[in-house]
């Protein structure tokens, strides 16, 4: 006679991402590469669901939203782009991930196993806001329950602008590229920066060395 787990219950996350679109994309991809919740019948399943979203006034022209700082040396409003602070409460969504699976030919200490590997990776690239989980099995044991996300939310890696190591969080590959959290050659057309003026000059040398290695003359 087989023998079967179960697994039940939700949890909340806040993904990165400054709009609902990224959110989605990196949440997805997150849960692409997590590790599997095995049962020889088929794998564990999570349904994602998006909750309630927040709005905010202002977006850019590439549907970002942003925040408005006053008061530099240059006496000019400074853009902070939320795509720096990983909890976008201003602009984004609670997403819900819903899990409702059960295993065959799997232990309740296995499938435990196999599942908390697969929380403490996932709560390293999303943030975990709200768990509720019940793992039970045949046999008529007690079930389990996780309902502490106090301990899963502790082990979010923040991105490299926010944990002051210059060592860049699993998801941050997947954002944009962003200098200061804004597009580098916005900030070049816009601002009076000469570090960015330094570094578009470079990359452009390098793209003319790389043309004419290619074609044989400038561009």
């Amino acid at each position: 006679m087989s023998q079967w787990t179960h697994i039940f219950g939700t949890l909340r996350v806040d993904p990165a991402g400054a709009t609902i679109a990224q959110q989605e994309y990196i949440l997805k991809t997150v849960l692409a590469h997590q590790p599997l919740v095995t049962g020889s019948e088929g794998n564990m399943h999570v349904n994602i669901v998006r909750g309630d979203c927040d709005t905010y006034s202002s977006h850019n022209e590439f549907d970002e939203c942003i925040s408005y700082k006053y008061g530099d040396t240059r006496n000019r409003r400074r853009l902070v782009y939320l795509a720096d602070y990983p909890t976008t409460e201003e602009c984004g969504c609670r997403w819900l991930l819903v899990i409702d699976s059960s295993f065959r030919d799997r232990t309740l200490r296995y499938t435990l196993r196999e599942f908390s590997k697969w929380l403490n990776r996932l709560s390293k690239r999303v943030m975990v806001d709200d768990i509720f989980i019940r793992i039970e099995g045949d046999g008529g044991r007690k079930p389990l329950y996780i309902t502490d996300y106090q301990p899963y939310h502790a082990m979010y890696e923040w991105t490299s602008r926010v944990n002051n190591t210059g060592e860049p969080a699993w998801y941050e590959y997947l954002l944009p590229d962003y200098l200061e959290g804004y597009p580098l050659k916005l900030w070049y057309k816009y601002s009076y920066i000469p570090e960015v003026d330094e570094e578009m000059e470079r990359r452009k040398q390098f793209e003319d060395a790389i043309h004419k290695k290619l074609y044989g003359k400038d561009e």
